[in-house]
């Protein structure tokens, strides 16, 4: 069951969507090529978006090509400047191009943060809620 809206924005050409349980959807318009200063901008976006509290975000890269060049790969497999900015990360990719830079991406920055790569929105919202709800719960006094 899809969450009430609760506050919609556009980067470039990405379509932000933070529902009710505060979870970050990061939905890009059509094919996109990220240069270092685009990672900079969308991770300050971002952070300003959340007010510097950490996110649960979920990319849905199932109808756009995401393509980053090669001084971005390197730069964001390398720099882990966003670790204390997001909680989680759940992405949903169909095509085979996008799996391998996301792979690459995990397999060589090794995010400090859960990430986990799906094929549906469903499954991908379901684990991205159930780490929410794990961490909510053991920061609720006892």
């Amino acid at each position: 069951m899809e969450k009430e809206l609760t506050l919609k924005k556009k980067w470039r050409s990405t379509d932000i969507i933070i529902n009710s349980d505060e979870i970050i959807t990061v939905s890009p318009t059509r094919d996109v090529r990220h240069e270092i200063e685009d990672i900079i901008s969308f991770r300050r976006f971002i952070t300003d978006l959340t007010k510097g509290e950490s996110a649960y975000l979920l990319t849905d890269l199932r109808f756009h090509d995401f393509k980053l060049s090669r001084e971005a790969i390197k730069y964001t497999a390398t720099d882990d400047s966003m670790t204390k900015y997001i909680a989680a990360q759940a992405y949903i990719i169909s095509s085979l191009p996008n799996r391998l830079i996301i792979r690459f991406f995990l397999n060589v920055g090794k995010p400090k943060f859960p990430v986990k790569i799906f094929k549906s929105k469903k499954t991908a919202l379901a684990w991205i809620t159930e780490l929410k709800a794990k961490k909510e719960s053991q920061t609720l006094p006892h």
